[in-house]
C-alpha cells in the first residue's frame, strides 16, 4: 500500500512539515534558481520557504538547459553568493531597497554550475552575508564552516534587508523542527 503524502508539503504524512510552518510577511522578492535534482531531495529546505514566504518564486533548472532571466526581475536585483567581488549585503541594504534577491539552491557544485550556465545570473551584482553563524542544518554536511543551507541564507538575508519583519525566527524555527523530526525518526530505527 502506498504511503499517504501531504498535499501541501509533499512529504509523507508521518513527516509532514505543515505544522512547523506559518506565513512570514516580507517585502523583498526572493527568486530561487533550484537545481532540478534538489527539488526532490527529502531534506531540501526550499519547500519550507515556499510554505512560509509569499513573495518567493522557485525556478527549476536542469543541467545544460539554461533558463531566461525572469522578465519581472527589477534592475536592482542582487545574487546572494559569496564571490571575490561580492559586497556585504548590509552595505547594499543601507543604500536603499533591493528590488529582488536571487538565490541558487542545490549542492555547491550544482550552484556553481547554475551560475556558470546563466550569463544573466553572472551579470547580477553579488552580495554575501557577514558574520555567518554555524549552520543548524545538520542533515547534510556543509563543505566548510560558515556555509549555510538555502533556508538559513534566505532567513539571514531577510533579517539584514528587513530587520523589522522578524522573518528569521519563524523560518529558523521551522528548519530546527524539520531537523528534530528527521533525527527522531533516525533514532527510532
Amino acid at each position: 500500500m502506498p504511503r499517504a503524502i501531504c498535499d501541501r508539503c509533499r512529504r509523507p504524512q508521518r513527516v509532514c512539515l505543515c505544522g512547523l510552518t506559518q506565513p512570514v510577511p516580507h517585502k523583498t522578492p526572493v527568486v530561487v534558481l533550484q537545481d532540478a535534482q534538489e527539488r526532490r531531495h527529502p531534506f531540501g529546505t526550499v519547500r519550507l520557504l515556499q510554505l512560509m514566504l509569499s513573495n518567493m518564486t522557485v525556478i527549476p533548472v536542469w543541467e545544460g538547459k539554461p533558463v531566461a532571466r525572469p522578465t519581472e526581475l527589477p534592475d536592482n536585483t542582487a545574487l546572494l553568493m559569496p564571490r571575490p567581488e561580492s559586497r556585504p549585503l548590509s552595505e547594499v541594504s543601507l543604500e536603499g531597497v533591493l528590488g529582488a534577491l536571487v538565490v541558487l539552491d542545490g549542492t555547491w557544485p550544482h550552484a556553481r554550475r547554475i551560475y556558470h550556465e546563466h550569463r544573466w545570473v553572472q551579470s547580477l551584482p553579488c552580495v554575501h552575508l557577514e558574520g555567518v553563524e554555524v549552520t543548524r542544518y545538520g542533515l547534510r554536511k556543509a563543505p566548510a564552516p560558515g556555509w549555510l543551507c538555502t533556508l538559513e541564507a534566505v532567513a539571514s538575508a531577510l533579517e539584514v534587508l528587513e530587520p523589522e519583519s522578524g522573518c528569521k525566527a519563524p523560518l529558523m524555527g521551522a528548519l530546527e523542527g524539520m531537523v528534530q523530526l528527521q533525527r527522531s525518526l533516525e533514532r527510532g530505527r
